[in-house]
């Protein structure tokens, strides 16, 4: 990847974690980043394209840490506790992208919610 793509990521990833990714336009990622709005299309085609290379970006490494860990010779529990180990460090090194993620989620939640919420007071 290259520095300009990066630094999009790197934005996208600050204001999809401070707003949402519904309350996140491609206007406020080329102005904080001071690009050209084009060029958010050019790398990534669009904001959910963009969402994918910034999750992708950010979890790369897992896998690869992961099949280390099944390679490893250790006991079943110490196995447990480096995983653990791993995904802490995870969270802490890359807080924005899990930010993001829990945000999605519990919109999503809420969305349904919401639904159903309403769905059941058309029955009635």
């Amino acid at each position: 990847m290259n520095d300009k793509k990066i630094q999009i990521l790197n934005v996208a990833e600050r204001l999809f974690s401070e707003k949402g990714f519904e309350g996140t336009s491609i206007r406020d990622i080329s102005k904080e980043a001071k690009i050209n709005i084009a060029m958010v299309s050019y790398y990534f085609g669009s904001k959910e394209r963009l969402l994918e290379a910034l999750i992708f970006h950010k979890t790369v490494d897992l896998k690869l840490q992961l099949e280390n860990l099944l390679q490893e010779d250790l006991e079943p529990l110490e196995k447990v506790n480096k995983l653990i180990e791993i995904y802490i460090n995870r969270i802490c090194l890359n807080k924005g992208i899990y930010r993001v993620l829990h945000f999605e989620l519990y919109n999503k939640r809420e969305k349904k919610a919401f639904r159903l919420l309403l769905s059941s007071k058309k029955e009635i």
